[in-house]
């Protein structure tokens, strides 16, 4: 009987060891959990420091999946994907000018996805693809007085 009880007590011990060891384990994953989320919010950080605002708007959409009530982290993530879509509209700008219309409409596209609300973006995307299916069917692009007449 003796025995039995020695048991017993033994295996209450061991349950709570179990249970602080499970305890100690999650307190040790959410910790790692969060130092990854300010490791990632700082690399966000560097590549918007550095201009990369791609880079950036990729760190700030991991940030925010692993912290989705972090409201700065989804404040920076806004602020990226606008400043990522004004680098794309401009690149697209470029590309048109260039004659580069099939390019034009990928960096245009990648604006628009970033950043849905700019109307401008959509408008020059429509028109360059106008302009690529005009060259493509062997038409000539029609002119932006045309194109404002109907």
């Amino acid at each position: 009987m003796h025995y039995s009880h020695l048991r017993e007590a033994n295996a209450r011990r061991c349950d709570q060891a179990r249970r602080r060891m499970t305890s100690l384990s999650l307190a040790l994953l959410f910790a790692l959990i969060g130092c990854s989320g300010n490791n990632i919010f700082r690399k966000a950080q560097m590549a918007e420091s550095s201009g990369d605002w791609d880079a950036a708007v990729i760190h700030y959409l991991e940030a925010v999946r692993i912290h989705p009530q972090n409201i700065a982290y989804r404040a920076a993530l806004m602020r990226a994907k606008i400043q990522a879509a004004q680098a794309h509209f401009k690149k697209g700008k470029q590309f048109r000018a260039a004659g580069v219309l099939e390019r034009a409409m990928i960096e245009y596209r990648k604006a628009v996805e970033l950043d849905p609300t700019n109307q401008y973006a959509e408008s020059e995307l429509r028109k360059v693809v106008e302009e690529i299916a005009a060259v493509r069917a062997g038409r000539k692009p029609r002119t932006i007085a045309e194109m404002k007449a109907g």
